[in-house]
């Protein structure tokens, strides 16, 4: 006789629903970052390194020029355990990035990160300092609540996870989103 046998478990929601994001809904986030202007250059690189190939928060902070292979279509980072890696880019997302890196130029920044802060534009803050990782999740979320998918409960991490399905099972319609 098993005595669990009639013990009954319930199942928390976020075990059985894992948040997925439609394909509209990435496609609007990909889009949403105005790329007319320099804020809007550097956010569609941040989202296409997150959404898309789910880059953490902490790896977008640590990023800095070096890191990125534009030739090979690269980018060298480190795991969690400090172990190096070598993310391979699609060369329609390396687009955006390169278009990032040659308008940060512009800048004249001292820092090798390559995700700045650019409040100095509207007159607040330091010009050029590497974004926290408050900042980071701040841009995200300020574009998830724009496109309101913030109130459906995503996140920066769920854009992570989303970034492990997607390459599972959309990968040519993402790079779809990518040639627009």
């Amino acid at each position: 006789m098993n005595p669990f046998e009639n013990i009954y478990v319930p199942i928390s929601n976020s075990i059985t629903k894992k948040k997925t994001l439609s394909k509209q809904d990435l496609q609007k986030l990909l889009l949403a970052p105005k790329i007319r202007e320099p804020i809007g250059i550097r956010d569609k690189a941040l989202l296409v390194l997150m959404a898309i190939y789910g880059l953490e928060v902490w790896q977008i902070e640590q990023l800095d020029v070096g890191h990125i292979d534009v030739e090979h279509e690269a980018i060298h980072l480190e795991t969690r355990g400090g172990k190096p890696n070598i993310l391979l880019i699609n060369e329609n997302a390396m687009i955006f990035i390169t278009k990032w890196l040659r308008t940060r130029s512009l800048f004249k920044m001292d820092t090798q990160a390559v995700f700045i802060s650019m409040h100095w534009v509207s007159g607040r803050g330091e010009p050029g300092k590497r974004l926290s990782r408050r900042g980071i999740r701040l841009i995200v979320d300020g574009y998830l609540k724009e496109l309101e998918i913030k109130k459906l409960g995503f996140s920066c991490k769920n854009l992570r996870q989303l970034a492990m399905q997607s390459s599972m099972q959309n990968t040519e319609y993402i790079i779809s989103i990518l040639n627009r």
